[in-house]
Protein backbone atom coordinates (compact mmCIF):
# COMPACT_ATOMS: atom_id res chain seq x y z
CA UNK A 1 0.00 0.00 0.00
CA UNK A 2 1.22 3.49 -0.74
CA UNK A 3 0.09 6.77 0.39
CA UNK A 4 0.19 9.80 -1.28
CA UNK A 5 -0.04 13.27 -0.07
CA UNK A 6 -0.52 16.57 -1.75
CA UNK A 7 0.46 18.95 0.57
CA UNK A 8 1.97 22.76 0.34
CA UNK A 9 1.44 25.68 2.25
CA UNK A 10 -0.23 23.84 5.19
CA UNK A 11 2.37 21.14 6.16
CA UNK A 12 6.25 21.27 4.78
CA UNK A 13 7.15 17.91 3.04
CA UNK A 14 9.80 16.89 6.35
CA UNK A 15 6.64 17.38 8.68
CA UNK A 16 4.94 14.81 6.27
CA UNK A 17 7.53 12.55 6.16
CA UNK A 18 8.54 12.48 9.95
CA UNK A 19 5.00 11.54 10.30
CA UNK A 20 4.30 8.98 7.17
CA UNK A 21 8.24 8.12 6.40
CA UNK A 22 6.99 5.79 3.59
CA UNK A 23 4.81 8.24 2.28
CA UNK A 24 4.88 9.73 -1.39
CA UNK A 25 5.15 13.66 -1.05
CA UNK A 26 3.36 15.54 -3.65
CA UNK A 27 2.61 19.07 -4.51
CA UNK A 28 -0.73 21.05 -4.15
CA UNK A 29 -2.76 18.71 -6.38
CA UNK A 30 -4.43 20.34 -9.64
CA UNK A 31 -6.64 19.50 -12.14
CA UNK A 32 -5.59 16.28 -13.93
CA UNK A 33 -2.89 14.99 -10.97
CA UNK A 34 -4.86 12.45 -9.96
CA UNK A 35 -5.55 10.83 -13.25
CA UNK A 36 -1.64 11.33 -13.50
CA UNK A 37 -1.70 9.73 -10.92
CA UNK A 38 -3.39 6.62 -10.92
CA UNK A 39 -3.34 5.09 -7.87
CA UNK A 40 -4.68 1.32 -6.82
CA UNK A 41 -7.58 0.08 -4.60
CA UNK A 42 -4.86 -0.85 -1.73
CA UNK A 43 -3.18 2.88 -1.74
CA UNK A 44 -4.38 6.03 0.14
CA UNK A 45 -4.53 9.33 -1.57
CA UNK A 46 -4.42 12.21 1.23
CA UNK A 47 -5.74 15.82 -0.28
CA UNK A 48 -4.13 18.62 1.94
CA UNK A 49 -3.46 21.63 -0.20
CA UNK A 50 -4.11 22.14 -4.10
CA UNK A 51 -4.01 25.15 -6.28
CA UNK A 52 -6.91 27.65 -7.00
CA UNK A 53 -5.91 30.06 -8.87
CA UNK A 54 -3.39 30.14 -11.64
CA UNK A 55 -4.02 26.58 -12.38
CA UNK A 56 -7.02 24.36 -12.65
CA UNK A 57 -8.22 23.09 -9.48
CA UNK A 58 -8.84 19.20 -9.12
CA UNK A 59 -12.46 18.33 -10.02
CA UNK A 60 -14.96 16.16 -8.49
CA UNK A 61 -14.89 13.55 -11.11
CA UNK A 62 -11.42 12.94 -10.74
CA UNK A 63 -12.06 11.93 -7.38
CA UNK A 64 -14.76 9.86 -7.42
CA UNK A 65 -13.14 8.40 -10.33
CA UNK A 66 -10.52 7.00 -7.43
CA UNK A 67 -13.06 6.18 -5.44
CA UNK A 68 -14.96 4.09 -7.90
CA UNK A 69 -11.90 1.86 -8.04
CA UNK A 70 -11.64 1.60 -4.83
CA UNK A 71 -8.62 3.69 -3.77
CA UNK A 72 -8.63 5.37 -0.12
CA UNK A 73 -9.18 9.29 -0.50
CA UNK A 74 -9.10 11.49 2.24
CA UNK A 75 -9.12 14.89 2.39
CA UNK A 76 -8.24 17.97 5.26
CA UNK A 77 -7.45 20.99 6.38
CA UNK A 78 -7.31 22.93 2.72
CA UNK A 79 -8.74 21.91 0.02
CA UNK A 80 -8.98 18.52 1.06
CA UNK A 81 -11.65 19.41 3.56
CA UNK A 82 -13.60 21.62 1.17
CA UNK A 83 -13.76 18.85 -1.36
CA UNK A 84 -14.02 15.55 1.59
CA UNK A 85 -17.14 17.83 2.40
CA UNK A 86 -18.43 18.16 -0.70
CA UNK A 87 -17.95 14.20 -1.84
CA UNK A 88 -18.68 12.47 1.52
CA UNK A 89 -21.91 11.07 0.49
CA UNK A 90 -19.49 9.23 -2.37
CA UNK A 91 -17.01 7.94 0.10
CA UNK A 92 -14.13 10.74 0.50
CA UNK A 93 -13.08 10.40 3.95
CA UNK A 94 -12.60 13.51 5.86
CA UNK A 95 -10.70 14.31 8.85
CA UNK A 96 -10.53 17.13 11.50
CA UNK A 97 -12.08 20.49 12.18
CA UNK A 98 -11.97 22.62 9.44
CA UNK A 99 -13.43 19.56 7.15
CA UNK A 100 -16.41 19.33 9.89
CA UNK A 101 -17.20 23.16 9.92
CA UNK A 102 -17.37 22.76 6.02
CA UNK A 103 -19.72 19.99 6.16
CA UNK A 104 -22.26 21.76 8.78
CA UNK A 105 -21.79 24.63 6.20
CA UNK A 106 -20.43 26.97 9.23
CA UNK A 107 -17.77 27.54 6.28
CA UNK A 108 -18.96 28.26 3.24
CA UNK A 109 -16.08 29.58 0.66
CA UNK A 110 -13.27 28.32 -0.78
CA UNK A 111 -11.22 31.41 0.32
CA UNK A 112 -11.78 30.31 3.71
CA UNK A 113 -8.61 27.83 3.42
CA UNK A 114 -6.74 29.72 0.60
CA UNK A 115 -3.35 31.06 0.75
CA UNK A 116 -0.78 33.51 -1.51
CA UNK A 117 2.46 31.54 -2.12
CA UNK A 118 5.49 31.98 -4.68
CA UNK A 119 4.68 30.35 -7.65
CA UNK A 120 7.27 28.16 -6.88
CA UNK A 121 7.24 27.32 -3.72
CA UNK A 122 4.79 26.49 -1.04
CA UNK A 123 5.46 28.27 2.49
CA UNK A 124 2.25 30.92 2.94
CA UNK A 125 2.75 34.63 2.17
CA UNK A 126 -1.07 35.09 3.70
CA UNK A 127 -2.76 33.76 6.43
CA UNK A 128 -5.78 31.75 6.16
CA UNK A 129 -9.26 32.99 6.89
CA UNK A 130 -10.09 29.44 9.34
CA UNK A 131 -7.33 29.64 10.97
CA UNK A 132 -8.13 33.86 11.89
CA UNK A 133 -11.20 32.33 13.10
CA UNK A 134 -9.90 29.33 14.87
CA UNK A 135 -6.89 31.76 17.00
CA UNK A 136 -10.01 34.31 17.32
CA UNK A 137 -11.87 32.07 19.27
CA UNK A 138 -9.05 30.73 20.88
CA UNK A 139 -8.05 34.11 22.30
CA UNK A 140 -10.83 35.61 22.95
CA UNK A 141 -11.63 32.14 25.45
CA UNK A 142 -8.49 33.36 27.24
CA UNK A 143 -9.61 36.61 27.83
CA UNK A 144 -6.84 38.13 25.60
CA UNK A 145 -9.13 40.05 22.93
CA UNK A 146 -12.57 41.43 23.98
CA UNK A 147 -15.74 39.46 22.79
CA UNK A 148 -17.04 41.98 20.71
CA UNK A 149 -14.30 43.14 18.32
CA UNK A 150 -14.05 39.38 17.40
CA UNK A 151 -16.66 40.11 14.94
CA UNK A 152 -15.16 43.38 13.88
CA UNK A 153 -11.10 41.67 13.22
CA UNK A 154 -12.79 39.29 11.27
CA UNK A 155 -15.00 41.89 9.41
CA UNK A 156 -11.50 43.36 8.58
CA UNK A 157 -9.81 39.98 7.54
CA UNK A 158 -12.80 38.91 4.96
CA UNK A 159 -12.65 42.37 2.58
CA UNK A 160 -9.27 41.34 1.85
CA UNK A 161 -8.53 39.18 -0.70
CA UNK A 162 -7.02 35.88 0.25
CA UNK A 163 -3.94 36.84 -1.56
CA UNK A 164 -3.84 40.34 0.17
CA UNK A 165 -4.64 38.78 3.67
CA UNK A 166 -1.11 39.12 5.25
CA UNK A 167 -1.09 40.72 9.00
CA UNK A 168 0.40 44.03 8.14
CA UNK A 169 -2.46 44.24 5.58
CA UNK A 170 -5.10 42.93 8.50
CA UNK A 171 -3.53 45.14 11.00
CA UNK A 172 -3.99 48.13 8.32
CA UNK A 173 -7.59 47.68 7.72
CA UNK A 174 -8.68 46.65 11.37
CA UNK A 175 -6.90 50.37 12.33
CA UNK A 176 -9.03 51.68 9.83
CA UNK A 177 -12.30 50.18 11.64
CA UNK A 178 -11.36 51.64 14.98
CA UNK A 179 -8.60 52.09 17.06
CA UNK A 180 -9.97 49.11 19.30
CA UNK A 181 -10.24 46.34 16.58
CA UNK A 182 -6.85 47.78 15.47
CA UNK A 183 -5.80 46.76 19.03
CA UNK A 184 -7.73 43.55 19.37
CA UNK A 185 -5.77 42.76 15.66
CA UNK A 186 -2.07 43.58 17.03
CA UNK A 187 -3.00 41.30 20.17
CA UNK A 188 -4.14 38.34 17.81
CA UNK A 189 -1.08 38.47 15.84
CA UNK A 190 1.15 38.48 19.07
CA UNK A 191 -1.13 35.42 20.27
CA UNK A 192 -0.55 33.43 17.48
CA UNK A 193 2.77 34.02 17.44
CA UNK A 194 3.17 33.09 21.40
CA UNK A 195 0.54 30.23 21.05
CA UNK A 196 1.10 28.45 17.06
CA UNK A 197 0.01 25.19 18.38
CA UNK A 198 -3.51 27.08 19.07
CA UNK A 199 -3.58 29.17 15.88
CA UNK A 200 -2.70 26.56 12.97
CA UNK A 201 -5.50 24.75 12.74
CA UNK A 202 -4.88 23.58 9.57
CA UNK A 203 -1.64 22.18 10.53
CA UNK A 204 -2.88 20.16 13.24
CA UNK A 205 -5.54 18.39 11.35
CA UNK A 206 -3.23 17.59 8.61
CA UNK A 207 -1.35 16.50 11.27
CA UNK A 208 -4.34 14.19 12.42
CA UNK A 209 -5.21 13.43 8.87
CA UNK A 210 -1.78 11.73 7.94
CA UNK A 211 -1.91 9.54 11.53
CA UNK A 212 -5.04 7.99 10.49
CA UNK A 213 -3.27 7.18 6.76
CA UNK A 214 -2.44 4.03 8.67
CA UNK A 215 -5.49 3.00 9.70
CA UNK A 216 -7.26 -0.17 7.99
CA UNK A 217 -8.89 0.33 4.40
CA UNK A 218 -11.87 -1.42 3.61
CA UNK A 219 -12.82 -0.76 -0.09
CA UNK A 220 -16.20 -1.47 0.69
CA UNK A 221 -19.33 0.44 1.73
CA UNK A 222 -22.23 2.95 0.16
CA UNK A 223 -19.97 5.86 -0.45
CA UNK A 224 -17.75 3.70 -3.46
CA UNK A 225 -21.63 1.89 -4.29
CA UNK A 226 -22.61 5.51 -4.66
CA UNK A 227 -19.39 6.85 -6.62
CA UNK A 228 -20.11 3.25 -8.81
CA UNK A 229 -22.99 4.92 -10.03
CA UNK A 230 -22.05 8.09 -11.41
CA UNK A 231 -21.48 7.76 -15.23
CA UNK A 232 -18.23 7.62 -16.66
CA UNK A 233 -19.04 10.00 -19.25
CA UNK A 234 -16.99 10.56 -22.97
CA UNK A 235 -15.87 13.69 -21.30
CA UNK A 236 -14.46 12.33 -18.36
CA UNK A 237 -12.87 9.31 -20.26
CA UNK A 238 -11.16 11.92 -22.50
CA UNK A 239 -9.59 14.32 -19.92
CA UNK A 240 -8.33 10.92 -18.00
CA UNK A 241 -6.73 9.82 -21.27
CA UNK A 242 -5.40 13.28 -21.88
CA UNK A 243 -3.78 13.39 -18.38
CA UNK A 244 -2.52 10.05 -18.00
CA UNK A 245 1.21 9.83 -18.92
CA UNK A 246 1.64 7.07 -21.49
CA UNK A 247 5.01 5.64 -20.62
CA UNK A 248 5.74 6.45 -17.03
CA UNK A 249 9.13 5.47 -16.93
CA UNK A 250 10.31 7.39 -19.72
CA UNK A 251 11.74 11.02 -19.81
CA UNK A 252 9.27 12.20 -22.21
CA UNK A 253 6.51 10.59 -20.06
CA UNK A 254 5.36 14.12 -18.62
CA UNK A 255 4.29 15.35 -21.66
CA UNK A 256 3.41 12.49 -23.75
CA UNK A 257 -0.51 11.59 -22.39
CA UNK A 258 -1.72 8.26 -23.12
CA UNK A 259 -4.40 9.85 -25.27
CA UNK A 260 -1.62 11.39 -27.71
CA UNK A 261 -0.04 8.39 -28.76
CA UNK A 262 -3.38 6.53 -29.39
CA UNK A 263 -3.76 9.49 -31.55
CA UNK A 264 -0.44 8.44 -32.94
CA UNK A 265 -1.13 4.97 -33.73
CA UNK A 266 -5.14 6.10 -35.11
CA UNK A 267 -3.09 8.43 -37.75
CA UNK A 268 -0.18 6.27 -38.91
CA UNK A 269 -0.32 2.82 -37.47
CA UNK A 270 -0.81 0.72 -40.86
CA UNK A 271 -2.57 -2.09 -38.28
CA UNK A 272 -5.04 0.44 -36.69
CA UNK A 273 -7.58 -0.02 -38.86
CA UNK A 274 -7.80 -4.02 -38.35
CA UNK A 275 -8.17 -3.04 -34.40
CA UNK A 276 -10.61 -0.53 -34.59
CA UNK A 277 -12.76 -3.23 -37.30
CA UNK A 278 -12.64 -5.85 -34.63
CA UNK A 279 -13.19 -3.42 -31.54
CA UNK A 280 -16.35 -2.11 -33.10
CA UNK A 281 -17.57 -5.33 -34.77
CA UNK A 282 -17.67 -6.64 -31.26
CA UNK A 283 -19.25 -3.24 -29.55
CA UNK A 284 -22.21 -4.30 -32.33
CA UNK A 285 -22.05 -7.42 -30.79
CA UNK A 286 -22.81 -6.17 -27.52
CA UNK A 287 -25.10 -3.58 -28.49
CA UNK A 288 -27.04 -6.01 -30.51
CA UNK A 289 -27.16 -9.51 -28.66
CA UNK A 290 -26.75 -11.81 -31.33
CA UNK A 291 -27.48 -16.01 -30.69
CA UNK A 292 -24.57 -17.55 -31.33
CA UNK A 293 -20.99 -15.98 -31.34
CA UNK A 294 -19.41 -16.92 -34.48
CA UNK A 295 -16.24 -14.57 -34.13
CA UNK A 296 -16.70 -10.24 -34.22
CA UNK A 297 -17.84 -10.27 -38.09
CA UNK A 298 -20.23 -12.82 -38.26
CA UNK A 299 -21.63 -12.20 -35.14
CA UNK A 300 -22.29 -8.67 -35.34
CA UNK A 301 -23.67 -9.25 -39.07
CA UNK A 302 -26.54 -11.53 -37.22
CA UNK A 303 -26.94 -9.13 -34.54
CA UNK A 304 -27.63 -6.19 -37.17
CA UNK A 305 -29.98 -8.75 -38.83
CA UNK A 306 -31.74 -9.84 -35.84
CA UNK A 307 -32.69 -5.65 -35.10
CA UNK A 308 -33.79 -5.20 -39.39
CA UNK A 309 -31.01 -3.82 -40.41
CA UNK A 310 -29.75 -5.66 -43.84
CA UNK A 311 -28.59 -4.87 -46.82
CA UNK A 312 -31.75 -5.13 -48.62
CA UNK A 313 -33.16 -2.89 -46.18
CA UNK A 314 -31.09 0.03 -45.78
CA UNK A 315 -32.13 3.28 -48.08
CA UNK A 316 -29.88 4.07 -50.59
CA UNK A 317 -29.25 7.38 -49.32
CA UNK A 318 -27.70 5.96 -45.94
CA UNK A 319 -25.19 3.90 -48.24
CA UNK A 320 -24.07 6.54 -49.87
CA UNK A 321 -23.69 8.30 -46.46
CA UNK A 322 -21.16 5.98 -45.34
CA UNK A 323 -19.49 4.15 -48.33
CA UNK A 324 -17.57 5.42 -51.51
CA UNK A 325 -18.89 5.33 -55.18
CA UNK A 326 -15.99 2.61 -55.44
CA UNK A 327 -17.04 0.41 -52.72
CA UNK A 328 -20.74 0.53 -53.56
CA UNK A 329 -19.83 -0.62 -57.17
CA UNK A 330 -17.28 -3.17 -56.47
CA UNK A 331 -17.86 -4.46 -53.07
CA UNK A 332 -20.48 -7.27 -52.21
CA UNK A 333 -23.50 -6.49 -49.83
CA UNK A 334 -21.84 -8.51 -47.18
CA UNK A 335 -18.32 -6.09 -47.17
CA UNK A 336 -21.01 -3.23 -48.08
CA UNK A 337 -22.59 -3.86 -44.43
CA UNK A 338 -19.63 -4.77 -42.60
CA UNK A 339 -18.13 -1.11 -43.52
CA UNK A 340 -21.34 0.85 -42.47
CA UNK A 341 -21.48 -1.20 -38.94
CA UNK A 342 -18.12 -0.51 -38.49
CA UNK A 343 -17.84 3.15 -39.69
CA UNK A 344 -21.12 4.40 -37.79
CA UNK A 345 -20.17 2.53 -34.41
CA UNK A 346 -21.00 4.97 -31.85
CA UNK A 347 -20.17 4.36 -27.87
CA UNK A 348 -22.93 6.74 -27.30
CA UNK A 349 -24.75 8.60 -29.69
CA UNK A 350 -23.45 11.63 -31.49
CA UNK A 351 -19.87 10.76 -29.80
CA UNK A 352 -16.58 9.44 -30.83
CA UNK A 353 -16.43 5.55 -31.24
CA UNK A 354 -14.43 4.85 -28.17
CA UNK A 355 -13.57 6.20 -24.61
CA UNK A 356 -10.57 7.18 -23.46
CA UNK A 357 -7.72 5.09 -24.02
CA UNK A 358 -9.12 1.20 -24.77
CA UNK A 359 -6.66 -1.98 -24.23
CA UNK A 360 -8.37 -2.90 -27.26
CA UNK A 361 -7.05 -0.65 -29.65
CA UNK A 362 -3.17 -0.09 -28.27
CA UNK A 363 -0.85 -2.02 -29.97
CA UNK A 364 2.54 -3.80 -28.69
CA UNK A 365 4.67 -2.53 -26.23
CA UNK A 366 7.40 -1.43 -29.07
CA UNK A 367 5.02 0.39 -31.00
CA UNK A 368 3.31 2.12 -27.71
CA UNK A 369 7.18 2.99 -27.10
CA UNK A 370 7.78 4.06 -30.78
CA UNK A 371 4.46 6.41 -30.51
CA UNK A 372 5.67 8.13 -27.57
CA UNK A 373 9.13 8.54 -28.67
CA UNK A 374 7.39 9.75 -31.50
CA UNK A 375 4.93 12.12 -30.02
CA UNK A 376 7.71 13.59 -28.15
CA UNK A 377 9.87 14.59 -30.75
CA UNK A 378 7.07 16.06 -32.54
CA UNK A 379 6.36 18.20 -29.09
CA UNK A 380 9.67 19.46 -29.07
CA UNK A 381 10.17 20.37 -32.80
CA UNK A 382 6.38 22.52 -32.19
CA UNK A 383 7.80 24.47 -29.14
CA UNK A 384 10.98 24.92 -31.08
CA UNK A 385 9.19 26.34 -34.08
CA UNK A 386 6.81 28.48 -31.64
CA UNK A 387 9.65 30.43 -30.20
CA UNK A 388 11.79 30.82 -32.75
CA UNK A 389 10.17 33.64 -34.01
CA UNK A 390 8.33 33.05 -36.70
CA UNK A 391 4.50 33.13 -35.22
CA UNK A 392 3.51 30.15 -36.45
CA UNK A 393 2.42 27.03 -34.41
CA UNK A 394 0.26 24.17 -35.48
CA UNK A 395 -2.78 25.74 -35.22
CA UNK A 396 -1.87 27.98 -37.97
CA UNK A 397 -1.19 24.32 -40.37
CA UNK A 398 -4.24 24.78 -43.09
CA UNK A 399 -6.44 22.27 -43.66
CA UNK A 400 -5.46 21.87 -47.02
CA UNK A 401 -2.12 21.01 -45.99
CA UNK A 402 -3.31 18.58 -43.30
CA UNK A 403 -5.60 16.99 -45.63
CA UNK A 404 -2.65 16.12 -48.09
CA UNK A 405 -0.42 14.66 -45.74
CA UNK A 406 -3.25 12.37 -45.21
CA UNK A 407 -3.99 11.61 -48.17
CA UNK A 408 -0.83 10.40 -48.48
CA UNK A 409 -0.06 8.57 -45.41
CA UNK A 410 -3.78 6.73 -45.88
CA UNK A 411 -3.13 6.46 -49.73
CA UNK A 412 -6.54 7.69 -50.65
CA UNK A 413 -7.54 9.53 -53.39
CA UNK A 414 -10.35 11.75 -53.52
CA UNK A 415 -12.28 13.49 -50.42
CA UNK A 416 -14.63 10.35 -49.82
CA UNK A 417 -11.98 7.87 -49.70
CA UNK A 418 -9.96 10.16 -47.24
CA UNK A 419 -13.21 10.48 -45.36
CA UNK A 420 -13.90 6.82 -45.36
CA UNK A 421 -10.34 6.05 -44.57
CA UNK A 422 -10.55 8.73 -41.56
CA UNK A 423 -13.94 6.60 -40.16
CA UNK A 424 -12.01 3.44 -40.52
CA UNK A 425 -9.49 4.76 -37.96
CA UNK A 426 -12.40 5.53 -35.43
CA UNK A 427 -12.61 9.58 -36.26
CA UNK A 428 -15.97 10.90 -36.65
CA UNK A 429 -15.16 13.13 -39.10
CA UNK A 430 -12.42 13.98 -41.49
CA UNK A 431 -11.97 17.54 -39.43
CA UNK A 432 -11.70 15.45 -36.26
CA UNK A 433 -8.56 13.31 -38.05
CA UNK A 434 -7.67 16.90 -39.40
CA UNK A 435 -7.07 18.19 -36.05
CA UNK A 436 -5.42 15.28 -34.52
CA UNK A 437 -3.15 15.27 -36.99
CA UNK A 438 -1.85 18.90 -36.85
CA UNK A 439 0.66 18.62 -34.18
CA UNK A 440 1.96 15.12 -34.91
CA UNK A 441 5.11 14.86 -36.81
CA UNK A 442 4.01 14.50 -40.76
CA UNK A 443 2.17 18.11 -40.41
CA UNK A 444 5.44 19.99 -38.26
CA UNK A 445 6.89 21.04 -41.66
CA UNK A 446 3.65 22.68 -42.26
CA UNK A 447 3.88 24.98 -39.36
CA UNK A 448 7.91 25.89 -40.03
CA UNK A 449 9.63 23.25 -39.02
CA UNK A 450 12.24 20.82 -41.27
CA UNK A 451 9.97 17.07 -40.11
CA UNK A 452 11.18 14.40 -39.09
Amino acid sequence: MTVHVYAGPTLPVGDVLDTVPEAVVHPPVRHGDLWRLDPGGEDTVLIIDGVLRNAAPVRHKEIVDLLRRGTRVMGAAGLGALRAAELGPYGMQGVGHVFSMYRASALDADDEVAVGHPPCGFPALTVALVNLRWSLTQAVARRMIPQDQAAPVLHAARQLHYTRRSWPALLHRAELLSPRTGEAARTLRQFTENHPQLADLQRQDALTALAQTSAPHSPGGAGPARAALVPRTFRMERERGAHRPAVPAARHAPTVSELDVLRFQQLYDPDFPARYRRYALEGVERALPAVVDRGPTRAALSAAGAREVTADRLPRETWAYWLTPRELREDSARLRLVRLLVRSFRVEPGVAAFHGVPAELRGGERAWAAGAAAVAAADLLNEHTARSGTHRTTNTVSAPVVRRHLADVWKSGDRAELLAAARDRGFVSLAEAEQAGRPLPGTARGAGGTGP
